[in-house]
């Protein structure tokens, strides 16, 4: 079996407002040009956030007076709201295509 390549960027220090931008335009890379190889971005978040999933609702998934003041902002990916502090760990994953890291493809079916 052959081992797909990956794009890795590590990005040292970063706010969550500013990870949330570079997953996008990691997005926005593959919608905008072929043959692309998957791609990681990691960083070390800095400063709090609240960070919501694609499709949450800010009212239902976030008590506004709770969080006190603290920046909230919107992922592309899904998943319930995470509370990133200074040292929490970014991670987004970008794939061209759903099996792109498979050696074979994978139906919607089989997605998650």
């Amino acid at each position: 079996m052959t081992v797909p390549s990956i794009r890795v960027w590590a990005v040292p220090g970063c706010s969550s407002e500013r990870f949330v931008h570079l997953g996008r335009g990691l997005l926005a890379q593959f919608e905008a040009e072929a043959g692309l190889e998957p791609a990681l971005l990691v960083t070390e978040l800095t400063g709090e956030a609240c960070v919501l999933g694609r499709h949450q609702r800010l009212k239902s998934a976030v008590s506004v007076e709770k969080v006190g003041g603290v920046p909230i902002h919107r992922r592309n990916s899904g998943g319930r709201t995470l509370r990133a502090g200074d040292g929490t760990l970014g991670v987004a994953l970008a794939l061209p295509s759903l099996g792109a890291l498979l050696s074979g493809s994978v139906g919607l079916e089989k997605a998650i």
